[in-house]
Order: structure tokens, then C-alpha cells, then sequence
């Protein structure tokens, strides 16, 4: 098996940080075009352009995106192949500190109750094992006027298509223009409460416009695309569609007796970084 070595880990972690508050992900500049040529309004359409001016400008200066450059969310996917110890949750932390650091972003972690002092540690750090083979490190910079929309309804079992989409219509409103709208949002359908919202948000990490494999998830997507068409506001609270940009569905097994639906959006900023080591 394959040892860790905490200071590659901590360098990639680091580079990721940097990367994913200063670059977007090619398809999530592919859908900020898309959304431009659907804006019906002249304005709309000029608030488009200064979207993509300024993921240009911080690409070519290397600078943040946003000024919010987010709570750092981390996950780990740990191959058969690899050893892990605890050395690899306090290597994330310090590529997180470092890149942080480095990359002069935002601090923005406090204590709950003093909120004094800001932070860029400790980051959320999720692991899980998987069947692929080398250890995948994903930084997930989630800002939080969009994060303190985040949503979760416990559904029966019974519920149908129309009213998770509801669900997921009525959490895209209720965000509105604080949350800086075109949103990208995940979805995590089963397990219970808390991984629900897990699910939700290891949708977000995945790639947008493409179509669900899985025939019933192409058609709850299908049902919440066309409803969400209904939402009268887009860009920065503008009317003249979209609101959303991109929908993807995360699901697990559940209970029997239940049906949880996790709901994390995304401002138009959906900034993810993700490389595999130790191939």
C-alpha cells in the first residue's frame, strides 16, 4: 500500500485553495455563456459580460474571484491502494492554513458565539473510501450568503416528483438576490437528515450539463428545470431568466419510512478544485 506523505498533501491542499477562489471550472464557464445568451434583458446581458470580465481578470491576476472566499470544505476519497492515519486530516489543515495564507484570502472562520478573531482553519474535512485507485483531494470554497440557504425537507416516502421539485423551487426563491443569483444547485436525495445535506453538496462538486444515467433522476431534474424557469428573477435579482444555471442530483439509499431532500445552492460563483495523488 501506498503511505501518505503529509507535505505533497499539504502542497496540493494549498494549491487547491488558490486554485479554486482564483479559477472556475470549464463548465461552469460554459453555463455562465449559456445563461448570457438566454438573458432576455439588455442589462441582464451587461451583468453577464462583467461576470465573465471578472473571472478572467482574476485568472490572469491570480486573485480572488470573490471577496468572499468562502468556509474551505475538503474531501478526502481514499483508495483501496492507500494507507491513511491521522497525519492526513492535520496535513489538510495546514495546506489549508498555508494556501490561505499564501494566496492573502479572506479570513473568515470564527467561534460561534465570540466571533472574534477570524480564521481560515479549521476547514471542514470529509472522508470517504472509495473503489478508485489514489487518494482525490477536493477543496470546496463555499461562500455563505449562498451557504445560509442551504435547505432540507424530510418527505414521506410517498412524496412524488412535483413536490420535491416544489421543494427545490420554492428553497431557489426563498434564497433570492442576497444569495447572487444564477445558482447551481445540488441535491442529495436519501440516507438521513445530515447526509441528505452531504449528498447536496458532493452535487455541486459534480459536472454540470450533463444528463443523469439513471432515468427517474433525468426526469425529477427535467421537472425542477422546468419549474424553476418559473422563478421571476435571475441575475442579481433581474427579471428575464435564468435563475438557475445547472441542477444535479446526488442520491443514496434510505429508511423505509422516509425520504430526506438536501438543497445546497451555489451563487454563480461555483468554485471547486479536485486532484488525485498517489495514482
Amino acid at each position: 500500500m501506498k503511505r501518505i506523505d503529509p507535505a505533497l498533501v499539504r502542497m496540493t491542499v494549498a494549491r487547491l485553495c488558490r486554485e479554486a477562489n482564483c479559477r472556475i471550472r470549464p463548465d461552469i464557464q460554459a453555463a455562465l455563456r449559456r445563461g448570457s445568451r438566454r438573458q432576455r434583458s439588455a442589462l441582464g446581458r451587461e451583468l453577464y459580460a462583467l461576470l465573465n470580465d471578472t473571472v478572467a481578470i482574476a485568472r490572469k491576476r491570480d486573485i480572488p474571484i470573490c471577496q468572499d472566499t468562502g468556509y474551505p470544505v475538503v474531501f478526502a476519497d481514499i483508495g483501496p491502494d492507500v494507507f491513511v492515519d491521522a497525519a492526513l486530516k492535520k496535513a489538510i489543515i495546514d495546506g489549508v492554513k498555508s494556501g490561505y495564507c499564501a494566496g492573502n484570502l479572506r479570513a473568515s472562520i470564527v467561534a460561534p458565539f465570540k466571533r472574534d478573531h477570524p480564521d481560515v482553519i479549521p476547514p471542514v474535512v470529509h472522508f470517504d473510501f472509495v473503489n478508485k485507485k489514489g487518494l482525490t483531494l477536493t477543496v470546496l470554497p463555499k461562500g455563505f450568503g449562498s451557504e445560509n440557504k442551504t435547505a432540507l425537507k424530510l418527505f414521506k416516502p410517498t412524496a412524488s416528483f412535483e413536490a420535491i421539485a416544489e421543494f427545490v423551487v420554492s428553497s431557489a426563491k426563498n434564497a433570492g438576490a442576497s444569495a447572487c443569483p444564477p445558482f447551481f444547485i445540488g441535491i442529495g436525495i436519501g440516507g438521513t437528515a445530515d447526509y441528505a445535506l452531504l449528498l447536496s453538496k458532493k452535487a455541486l462538486l459534480k459536472k454540470f450539463g450533463s444528463r443523469p444515467q439513471d432515468s427517474n433522476e433525468r426526469k425529477l431534474t427535467d421537472t425542477i428545470i422546468r419549474k424553476l424557469g418559473t422563478v421571476p428573477f435571475g441575475i442579481a435579482g433581474l427579471s428575464g431568466a435564468p435563475v438557475c444555471l445547472g441542477v444535479n442530483i446526488v442520491t443514496a439509499p434510505t429508511h423505509i419510512a422516509g425520504l430526506p431532500v438536501g438543497v445546497s445552492i451555489s451563487c454563480w460563483v461555483m468554485r471547486s478544485a479536485s486532484k488525485t495523488i498517489l495514482k
